[in-house]
């Protein structure tokens, strides 16, 4: 049987650690969870979830928003190869729906923007 090191960590050094604010839980986030913020805070100061692939303020995000929907498309696909090379998950596109995440965006011209003003005229 392997030998364990006994801890040198006594209820005095914790007490010390505790006193001077250390957290014992270490929260690593994921790329996808840190977008995910990301995109939470774009919602909140711009109303939807449509962030520019393009965006100069944060390439990553529009970039990261664009690859979420193609890798939906692959996750939902009748085809399994398509399937298994997505890393989306059920889980995933739970949270992303929590948020109001349009898989598919629907592009409106000028055009046809007036002319629905039009129509409901």
């Amino acid at each position: 049987p392997e030998k364990r090191r006994k801890s040198q960590m006594t209820p005095e050094r914790i007490s010390v650690l505790e006193s001077i604010g250390f957290e014992w839980v270490l929260m690593i986030l994921t790329e996808w969870e840190v977008r995910l913020d990301e995109l939470k805070t774009y919602k909140a100061k711009y109303g939807d979830c449509n962030v520019p692939i393009e965006w100069s303020e944060n390439p990553q995000l529009g970039r990261w928003v664009f690859t979420q929907r193609q890798q939906y498309k692959l996750f939902m696909s009748d085809n399994p190869e398509k399937r298994r090379k997505s890393p989306m998950t059920p889980e995933r596109i739970g949270v992303l729906e929590s948020i109001d995440f349009q898989w598919v965006l629907i592009i409106q011209t000028e055009w046809e923007a007036r002319l629905d003003e039009l129509k409901a005229y």
